[in-house]
């Protein structure tokens, strides 16, 4: 069966690369650019406690306004901390496998292969519910040609961990002793951190926050269908829920915190069956800042691409917890930090960060205009202080943990009132610089 991850799906840019100059400071990288500032009309920012008010505005053609909260805890110092990759051995992923699986006895399938009477079974159960929100049409013709090219026997093909390829994703299916389906199983050996694992294979496991009303894409499904995706009433508490993550957290071995919880919904053939429970996502804290991650979409300029990228993915570790306990786990970029080794770092001025976001929105997306000629019009809702992961000389070498500006804001057409989807911007809280931890050296290659 394939299977296509959507978690952290990132836009690949273009092979060109601007030219920057770099000087080495304190151990860091720092740009060094002669280009010249923005010259916005209307100026006006004020700053009182932890709340920006601001305007930057070229009429009608680009504006940036700041409503915006400012979280900036106040520490006696702030560092920048020097991160080491670590890989999954095979060991290491035999003992994540028991862990999710709650069994020492699994065996691994390299393929899974229904038979066409599992598979007339499931068609069974959907058919009643066709041409109503809990079905949709493409699963149906999906499960009518896989009908018709099945064999009359279920395909199993097993393996040994042994046997499978280093430093590519690879995916296989987890079978106990029980008679539940197999497990899905996703990870990479000896190469970048990536584990998941899935209770089941056909299982939709779809957070609260995909399912706002900018997400709803009429070309894709009807309203009554993504209607039916958002999560109900929970089946199980969020206390009872979040103590079987951290048990899970626990087991794993990460040292992480909670970073984010929402409900999701879990839909099993297509959607005929739906449950409601909750997904917890859990991020690095040192030295009291935490590093910040949300799923989305991330958009690069080629004409002016970030200063830093991540080295390897964020870490982080997802875990969804329905009535019958761990529905998923992922555990991805997983790191070593080198606390000996932090370096004392002076962070920029609150008061100067608003012209550097707007100066930063403007060279990204000023050249965007609609069919009118008009040009963005951003709002930045909120400042948040986090830590990032960045690759100071491009090379997994340079990786760092450094203090940094999450700008989160909402974006539409100055001549327009409707939102597109809400993004932020993230910048260096040393020196201001453009940088993306969503995006890695890999992917800007």
């Amino acid at each position: 069966m394939a299977f296509e991850r959507n978690d952290t799906m990132l836009h690949k840019v273009a092979k060109n690369m601007i030219l920057v100059f770099l000087i080495l400071i304190n151990g860091m990288i720092m740009l060094s650019c002669s280009q010249d500032k923005v010259k916005f009309e209307n100026v006006e920012v004020e700053i009182k406690g932890n709340h920006c008010i601001g305007t930057f505005d070229i009429p009608y053609l680009f504006k940036v306004t700041f409503d915006a909260d400012i979280d900036l805890p106040v520490l006696p110092e702030y560092r920048s901390i020097p991160v080491r990759k670590v890989s999954l051995t095979i060991g290491k992923i035999k003992r994540l496998i028991s862990i999710c699986s709650d069994s020492n006895s699994v065996d691994l399938f390299g393929q899974w292969d229904l038979s066409k009477q599992e598979l007339m079974a499931m068609l069974k159960q959907a058919e009643p519910y066709m041409g109503t929100e809990k079905v949709s049409p493409d699963y149906i013709a999906w499960l009518k040609n896989s009908i018709d090219s099945a064999s009359e026997i279920p395909i199993r093909r097993q393996i040994n961990l042994n046997d499978i390829p280093s430093g590519i994703p690879v995916i296989v299916y987890g079978k106990d002793n029980s008679n539940n389906p197999p497990s899905l199983l996703y990870f990479v050996i000896d190469g970048d951190f990536l584990f998941w694992y899935q209770r089941k294979e056909f299982i939709e496991i779809i957070p609260e926050s995909m399912t706002a009303k900018h997400q709803y894409d009429p070309n894709y499904e009807t309203e009554e269908q993504f209607i039916r995706k958002k999560p109900d009433a929970p089946s199980i508490s969020q206390d009872n829920a979040y103590a079987i993550a951290i048990k899970y957290l626990d087991a794993i071995g990460a040292d992480l915190n909670l970073y984010s919880v929402e409900k999701c919904s879990f839909l099993s053939n297509s959607a005929v069956d739906k449950e409601t429970g909750w997904m917890f996502v859990f991020a690095r804290k040192i030295f009291s800042i935490q590093t910040r991650y949300e799923d989305g979409w991330t958009y690069i300029n080629p004409k002016y691409k970030p200063v830093y990228v991540a080295p390897w993915a964020t870490e982080i570790v997802k875990i969804a917890v329905d009535s019958k306990g761990l529905c998923s786990l992922m555990w991805q970029g997983a790191s070593k930090i080198e606390t000996d080794t932090a370096q004392t770092v002076s962070l920029l001025p609150v008061e100067e960060v608003p012209s550097i976001v707007a100066d930063t929105l403007y060279r990204i997306y000023g050249e965007h205009l609609n069919e009118n000629g008009i040009g963005f019009a951003f709002e930045v809702t909120d400042m948040k202080l986090g830590m990032s992961l960045v690759s100071s000389d491009g090379k997994e070498s340079g990786a760092r943990l450094i203090p940094s500006w999450y700008i989160y804001y909402h974006k539409r057409w100055c001549d327009a009132e409707e939102y597109m989807v809400p993004n932020k911007l993230i910048l260096s809280a040393i020196d201001g610089s453009y940088i993306e931890p969503r995006i890695t050296t890999n992917d800007i290659r």
